[in-house]
This record gives C-alpha cells, structure tokens and sequence, in this order.
C-alpha cells in the first residue's frame, strides 16, 4: 500500500507492503486485497501524490468509493459521517477554489501597482519639466518687463 500512514480512531498506524504481505501470510488480508495493495505500490500516479504529499479530488472521490466498496454490509458506514465527509470535501474544495482565485487576483494587483508606479514616476518627471519652463517663462517676462521699462 505504501501509504506512509493510516490514520484510524485509534491514532495512526504505520502500514506499508511489508506489513501487508506479513499480515497476507497470517491471514489477516485476502490475496485479493494484497494485490491492489500491490497495484497501488506501483501506481505512478500513486507515487507521485506521494512524492507531493498532497491529495486532490480524485485521491479524495477514489478512498471514499474504496471506503463504501469494502464497507461491512451489516454495519454500514453512518449517514452522518458520509454527509460530514462529503461537506469537508466540499470545504477544502471550495477553500482550494478561493485560495486560487486569491492568488490569480493578487498576481493581477501587482501589475497594477507596478504600472501605476511607472505611471507615477512620469509624472514626476513631467512635472518637474513643467517647473522648469515655468520658471524659464517667468524668466523670459521678467527680461521683457525690464527691457519695457527702459524704453
């Protein structure tokens, strides 16, 4: 199975294909589960997952049809927690689904500031021109009312 770990009621367990094909040899899983143990050893998909430590939907949707699948049919899983199981996966769905749009809208704001801060840096720049031509323009009066005045 190669999951790192099972998280029971108990705590978790250590479980990996070692501890399958030992529990396979004194009978406590049938061949038949010792084989998808396997296959699921071997899933590259699987590995991956595993590499990232992340699961995602498909992981989520694929251990709860495993889950009702191998389900004991004289104590089947609650109503409750099947509802609370699906609300979660819903929840973090949803948070996944904003924590994306989040960040999209972020990266978004950044051009926006970066432009606004060129915007910015040319304005300055024009006005500072504008400084100087006024400061000519005055000059330039000021030279035409002194040559007025000497007339």
């Amino acid at each position: 199975m190669s999951v790192d770990s099972i998280t029971t009621s108990s705590g978790k367990v250590n479980y990996d294909l070692a501890t399958a094909k030992r529990d396979n040899a004194a009978g406590l899983l049938t061949d038949e589960q010792l084989e998808k143990l396997s296959k699921i050893e071997s899933d590259s998909k699987n590995n991956e997952r595993r590499a990232n430590q992340e699961l995602d939907k498909d992981a989520f949707l694929k251990l709860m049809t495993t889950q009702l699948k191998y389900q004991n049919p004289l104590e089947p899983m609650d109503n409750k927690e099947m509802i609370a199981q699906m609300a979660q996966f819903s929840s973090v769905e949803q948070l996944n689904n904003m924590a994306t749009a989040m960040s999209v809208n972020n990266s978004g704001n950044d051009q926006i500031i970066l432009k606004l801060e060129d915007m910015t840096a040319e304005i300055k720049k024009s006005n500072e021109e504008i400084k100087k031509l006024n400061e000519e323009i005055k000059k330039l009066q000021g030279v035409k009312e002194v040559a007025e005045d000497t007339e």
